[in-house]
């Protein structure tokens, strides 16, 4: 499982119809300019993404130029990818939100083999019943849990600065899978997720 970027995690969130244009249906164009004597300008850069590390997680954030009627933005995230004995990727937990007025969420991207009909669920090692995960969506290269973070749950997963967890769910042979979890960072990770504009 390759790494997720980083607006894939948070855009389970968006209405799938705003994410891509109908079948048969041309893609929007952007009003053509009137003609002048200005200099064309530049090509497109890459844009700017930045990254910090606090314990386990890592808060990472990417700026996007303004597109058509969309206006530039900064999107950011804390993320802690899981890997295999192997060092292979086998999964990526993130928490963030789209926009400000939207709640937090974290989501968690797991292989397409997963059970949908039995419950996925988080588990904070001694602390607490374990709290469902809903599955969202499935794109071809992987599935996403997901979970509205509300206040309280938020400050149980702060508190377990040093704690652990596990996120456990079925494969489609109902085999039970258990994904570990670190907590050890989150609440730096979270603080200053919170001060980023975006």
């Amino acid at each position: 499982m390759t790494r997720l970027p980083l607006a894939l995690l948070l855009m389970t969130a968006l209405p799938a119809a705003a994410q891509a244009p109908r079948a048969g249906q041309p893609p929007a164009r952007a009003p053509s300019a009137p003609a002048s004597n200005a200099p064309t300008p530049a090509a497109r850069t890459v844009p700017d993404r930045t990254s910090q590390a606090y314990g386990d997680w890592v808060v990472r954030c990417e700026n996007r130029l303004a597109e058509g009627a969309a206006p530039a933005a900064r999107t950011c995230e804390m993320a802690q990818g899981v890997q295999n004995q192997a060092q292979q990727p086998v999964a990526q937990i993130a928490v963030g939100r789209p926009t400000r007025d939207q709640p937090w969420r974290l989501v968690v991207a797991v292989p397409v083999n997963i059970l949908a009909a039995a419950p996925a669920r988080l588990m904070a090692e001694d602390q607490g019943p374990p709290v469902p995960l809903q599955l969202r969506i499935c794109v071809p290269t992987s599935c996403m849990l997901e979970l509205e973070l509300n206040e309280p749950l938020l400050r149980q997963l702060r508190s377990r600065d040093n704690g652990v967890g596990r996120v456990e769910y079925k494969l489609a042979n109902e085999a039970e899978m258990a994904i570990p979890l670190s907590f050890r960072g989150f609440a730096a990770a979270f603080e200053a997720l919170q001060r980023e504009p975006g």
